[in-house]
């Protein structure tokens, strides 16, 4: 059975999962956490929407020239105190998630909105996320590419998963759980959400759908008064601070945001031509 450590102001409970098997010979308990939710499909470069209460969300994508953070995804978000939590398979228990907590693809994550909103998420769909190797039991994982059927999705997983639910906002209780083999049911697998799924086996989870082709793209360099000033790249936060340069930016033009504290926002388009580097010069006014 699961253990919940390091948890802030939530009350985990024993929930009882289906049997693992059709035949009901084993009973299985999970350690969960009451919470609600809405999660739109999410692609590359779009917003996963929470709403207010607990959300179950998964980031479908990495990206080239950064590494999601908990502080770049979710700064935005007012958790009212309630920490971010990310369930570790391997030691079996919760973890909190401070600023610098990387967040990767295919992970379920749980975050707490005081109120609806949405959240930028810069990704990039022509590389596939890195695999993630799973353990026997429990685990909680997110999903990339298009909707798609369960014995699609977890294909990387054939001889392993048992089964997958997700979570019916609506109601505030698990879908339908869909067992492996079972082709009768209508469920599909959507990016930008989050799953617990049983492995019956160790797996190693890897996404199998084809890859869109790379857009033309060029390079950008940013340095700005003062030193270390925040860049945000069409509304996104992306954790880097000046001095930064950032590679294969998407051909066009990009909104690009500085912040420091004790200093106005800048803010400015530029041009990113392909195979070319712009270089972006700024200067942010005292409050």
């Amino acid at each position: 059975m699961s253990r919940c450590q390091g948890v802030h102001n939530i009350f985990p409970f024993i929930y009882p999962v289906p049997s693992m098997y059709r035949d009901s010979t084993c009973c299985l308990l999970a350690c969960l956490i009451l919470f609600s939710c809405a999660i739109l499909p999410c692609a590359a470069d779009t917003t996963i929407t929470l709403q207010e209460g607990w959300n179950y969300i998964a980031i479908p994508y990495t990206h080239t020239n950064y590494q999601h953070t908990a502080f770049s995804l979710f700064s935005t978000v007012n958790t009212m105190g309630h920490s971010v939590l990310r369930y570790n398979s391997q030691a079996q228990l919760w973890e909190v998630l401070d600023k610098q907590s990387l967040v990767a693809p295919l992970e379920g994550i749980w975050i707490y909105a005081a109120q609806p909103v949405s959240i930028p998420v810069a990704g990039d769909n022509t590389e596939h996320p890195a695999p993630r190797s799973l353990p026997a039991g429990w685990n909680a994982i997110g999903f990339a590419g298009s909707a798609a059927a369960p014995e699609d999705a977890f294909s990387s997983l054939s001889d392993h998963w048992v089964l997958a639910m997700g979570w019916n906002t609506q109601n505030q209780q698990f879908d339908p759980a869909v067992f492996t083999g079972d082709l009768t049911e209508k469920q599909v697998i959507i990016p930008g959400k989050g799953y617990w799924i049983y492995l019956g086996s160790p797996g190693i989870y890897t996404i199998d759908q084809p890859l869109e082709p790379a857009p033309p793209s060029g390079n950008l360099t940013i340095s700005a008064y003062p030193v270390g000033s925040l860049v945000f790249i069409d509304g996104i936060n992306t954790g880097e601070y000046t001095f930064a340069q950032f590679n294969n930016i998407t051909e066009g033009t990009h909104t690009i945001r500085l912040t420091a504290s004790g200093f106005q926002d800048y803010l400015t388009t530029v041009n990113i031509n392909a195979n070319q580097t712009t270089t972006l010069f700024a200067s942010l006014s005292g409050s």
